[in-house]
C-alpha cells in the first residue's frame, strides 16, 4: 500500500541552536530601565521569540514552544509555517529569530547569509501512500516518477482498476517536496497536471 522512502532531514535553527542561548544573546526585548521591579516568577530570560518555516515542522516546534515557555513564563514565543524556504529567507532577513526546515540548506541561502547555522534536531521519514481501498499491493521508485513524469496516467497500468491516476504533491518551497524531487524525480520536472496540496490541506 505504500513505499517509504527514508531520507535525513534537517531542521535547520537559523542564527543559534536553542531558544534559551536566543533570549540570552539579547534577541528578547528587556527594558531599559535599571530599577525596573524583577520578575516575581524567577525565570532569567524575558521577551519575544519568533519561530517560522516548515509546516512539517510547526507541530514539533509548537511542543518545544510550549515546553520552553512553561520553564520561562516570562517568554513568548511565536510560531509560524509558512514553508522551508520561507523559514529560511525569514532567519536570514530577521523577520524571524529561528527558521525550521525540513532540508538541507542551499548554496544560495549560505552565501546570502555565510554566518548560517544549520543543526540537526530530528530525523523524520517520507512515505508515498495510496488510497486503503487500492488494490495495488506497493509501487517501485521507478513506477512512483513514472506517475510524476505523466508516463502512467492510469491504475490499470499498474495492475490496478481502470481509474485515471490524481497526482498529488506538496507545493514548491516544501522540504518535504525537495526530498521528494531529490530522491524520486532526480530534479525531473513533474508532469504539469499535477495538483499542489496547499498548507493545513
Amino acid at each position: 500500500m505504500k513505499n517509504s522512502l527514508r531520507r535525513r532531514f534537517s531542521f535547520v535553527l537559523l542564527g543559534l541552536m536553542l531558544f534559551g542561548a536566543v533570549m540570552a544573546g539579547g534577541c528578547g526585548q528587556q527594558s531599559a530601565n535599571e530599577n525596573q521591579e524583577p520578575s516575581q516568577t524567577g525565570s532569567e530570560l524575558s521577551g519575544s521569540l519568533t519561530l517560522a518555516g516548515s509546516t512539517s515542522v510547526q507541530p514539533f516546534s509548537e511542543v518545544l514552544a510550549e515546553e520552553f515557555m512553561t520553564i520561562h513564563p516570562d517568554v513568548q514565543v511565536n510560531v509560524q509555517g509558512g514553508g522551508s524556504s520561507q523559514g529560511v529567507a525569514a532567519a536570514i532577513s530577521g523577520a524571524a529569530d529561528i527558521g525550521a526546515a525540513s532540508r538541507d540548506l542551499k548554496d544560495e541561502e549560505k552565501e546570502a547569509e555565510p554566518g548560517i547555522k544549520a543543526t540537526v534536531i530530528a530525523i523524520d521519514g517520507v512515505s508515498i501512500v495510496v488510497h486503503p481501498e487500492n488494490p495495488i499491493p506497493e509501487l517501485t521508485i521507478a513506477q512512483v516518477k513514472d506517475i510524476y513524469l505523466g508516463n502512467i496516467v492510469n491504475w490499470k497500468e499498474l495492475g490496478g482498476n481502470d481509474a485515471v491516476i490524481t497526482v498529488i504533491c506538496r507545493e514548491d518551497g516544501s522540504g518535504t517536496r525537495d526530498a521528494f524531487d531529490h530522491i524520486v524525480m532526480s530534479k525531473e520536472r513533474s508532469v504539469g497536471t499535477m495538483r499542489r496540496q496547499i498548507q493545513g490541506e
